[in-house]
């Protein structure tokens, strides 16, 4: 089953869903935020690498993993960007 090691990141930033049954085709795994679909970057044995987009809220959505072997989620928060200057 799909499972994810973290469950908040910033926006922008890469994060990777670790499991089974994710296809090698990119377009052929769905990743979603609340019911916004998440840019798949890469797949490989056991992962797939997703880019975090949404709106920024302290209020958890449901990140959603869909493959062939089924579906699963998990609550997920999308913080701001970190200000590196400061």
């Amino acid at each position: 089953n799909p499972g994810l090691a973290i469950f908040k990141a910033p926006v922008g930033s890469e994060i990777a869903l670790v499991g089974t049954g994710f296809s090698p085709e990119l377009n052929e795994n769905n990743i979603w935020l609340g019911d916004q679909s998440l840019v798949i970057t890469s797949v490989g044995p056991g992962a797939v690498t997703v880019v975090v987009d949404g709106v920024v809220d302290p209020d958890p959505v449901r990140l959603t993993i869909g493959t062939d072997w089924g579906e699963d989620s998990i609550e997920f928060v999308v913080e701001p960007l970190m200000d590196s200057t400061k």
